[in-house]
């Protein structure tokens, strides 16, 4: 899929020299994200990653974000490390050093089981990229071990594309895991002059958006279930009936791979496609520009009150200071 092999253990610089070599083959947006898991009686490597990119104003923005941990022979987490080459969608102020302590903070010592809070919980850490990568790797092992594949190396990648059409979006999904590999569709139709947003970056109207899953078989594309229709009048009803819309093509895609619970490792998982998506249509609707990019993100990210959910959404330093109280100047 990404003429990466991930049979064989991967170092940081291996899979750093691929992040930077990733392109967007013509997509508007992109995420490759991946897993290799490395199990051992006193000791587990695992690496987690993800990396999106962007088509902006003819710019590829690259973000990527990649974990190290090492488990002992208990589970317990020894070690963890948000990499150097961290980076996030806003800026400055998704601080590197500010992320990595939370995570050593927060799973440091702990077990690593998904019953733990601190991988239930989508804003201890402060970003919404560690915590997808944290909450994937814990059920992807768990997944591995219900099923006894645990025993080599566990390993899964994943590339989901947006590319803009005439009708809409065509969001491509292509995953592998330990050596299966499935394509997904999902069209997102009728988008011209059929979304509004608020000044705070929120889709607050959705009129007749055509939603249609299509699954590949021996080559041919086949419906997942009718298309359906999005209307919503403010962004709750709107993220609520997107994630549902959605929720099917997901299933299924597990179901192919063999998971039947917890497939909370995949890229097309309900919360975390919405945040690709929000994305792809802030580039298509504002004509790729970076600022109403950055907009949609960060309306994705605060709350209804306007808290942000994670540091990098932060209006300024008074903002930071309010919300993540232990964020220190020297984090910048």
């Amino acid at each position: 899929m990404t003429g990466f092999d991930l049979t064989k253990e991967i170092t940081y610089e291996d899979l750093r020299e691929r992040l930077e070599d990733l392109s967007l083959q013509g997509s508007c947006c992109m995420r490759y994200g991946g897993y290799q898991i490395i199990p051992g009686q006193n000791e587990t490597k695992i690496t987690a990653w993800q990396c999106n990119m962007a088509d902006v104003q003819n710019f590829d923005v690259r973000l990527p974000t990649v974990i190290s941990l090492t488990l002992d022979g208990e589970d317990r987490i020894r070690s963890i490390e948000l990499k150097e080459n961290f980076k996030g969608s806003q800026g400055m102020i998704c601080s590197r050093t500010y992320l990595d302590r939370k995570l050593k903070e927060l799973y440091q010592g702990r077990v690593f089981s998904s019953q733990e809070k601190v991988f239930q919980d989508q804003y201890l850490s402060c970003c919404r990229h560690t915590y997808e990568l944290m909450y994937g790797a814990v059920n992807l092992l768990e997944h591995c071990r219900r099923n006894g594949q645990d025993r080599e190396i566990i390993w899964m990648q994943e590339i989901t594309r947006a590319f803009h059409r005439d009708h809409g979006l065509d969001c491509e999904d292509r995953i592998e895991l330990n050596g299966k590999m499935i394509r997904t569709r999902i069209l997102i139709e009728n988008l011209q002059g059929n979304i509004q947003y608020n000044a705070g970056g929120k889709v607050v109207s959705a009129r007749n958006i055509r939603i249609q899953g299509l699954e590949e078989k021996e080559g041919v594309w086949y419906p997942i279930r009718d298309a359906v229709e999005l209307n919503a009048e403010s962004y709750l009803q709107y993220t609520r009936k997107l994630m549902k819309a959605v929720s099917p093509f997901w299933l299924s895609s597990g179901r192919r791979l063999g998971v039947r619970m917890k497939f909370y490792f995949s890229q097309i998982w309900g919360p975390t496609f919405f945040g690709i998506l929000s994305q792809a249509l802030g580039l298509v609707i504002f004509n790729n520009n970076y600022a109403y990019f950055q907009h949609c993100i960060y309306g994705m990210q605060r709350s209804e009150d306007g808290k942000p959910f994670c540091i990098g959404v932060s209006d300024d330093l008074d903002d930071v200071m309010a919300n993540f109280p232990d964020f220190q100047l020297s984090d910048i």
